[in-house]
């Protein structure tokens, strides 16, 4: 049996890796490790920028989406804000306290958003999510996307 790394993106490959544990024959020796995977993984990072490029270079966004950067910049403002709000109270207080100040004006919440809202700590779990997310958003409008799969994802 070859080693295999499993990320647990989902319930459903939580019940495989289940599955897999249970149907491992009786009396063999086997590791079976779990540990923290830490940030999201390069390859999340790189086909995050691909679909980036992707909906930038598909024009469906108009005006706000003409380049990667901002795509990325709403990307982030409609799935990774919301997330960082959920996780951590002193950011959330700050941002509600922002929005009030700009009179939820959207150009300077994105402003503050691109300034202090990042993917890059996000868990492996999270940054899966993030990346579903996007997809799920501009495939439907017809945005071109690659393939995960390129990515191994």
């Amino acid at each position: 049996m070859k080693a295999e790394t499993i990320y647990l993106t989902s319930q459903d490959k939580v019940q495989d890796v289940v599955d897999t544990i249970l149907n491992l024959e009786v009396g063999n020796k086997y590791k079976v490790e779990i540990s923290d995977a830490g940030c999201k993984t390069s390859r999340q990072n790189r086909y995050q920028r691909r679909l980036c490029r992707d909906v930038a270079k598909s024009g469906i966004g108009g005006r706000n989406e003409v380049t990667p950067e901002k795509v990325h910049i709403k990307c982030k403002y409609l799935f990774a804000l919301p997330v960082i709000l959920e996780k951590d109270e002193n950011f959330a207080w700050l941002y509600e306290m922002v929005r009030k100040e700009v009179d939820n004006d959207k150009d300077k919440l994105m402003w503050f958003v691109d300034k202090h809202v990042s993917t890059m700590d996000f868990t492996v779990s999270e940054g899966a999510n993030y990346i579903q997310d996007m997809i799920d958003y501009y495939a439907p409008m017809g945005a071109n996307l690659t393939d995960p799969k390129e990515y191994n994802l």
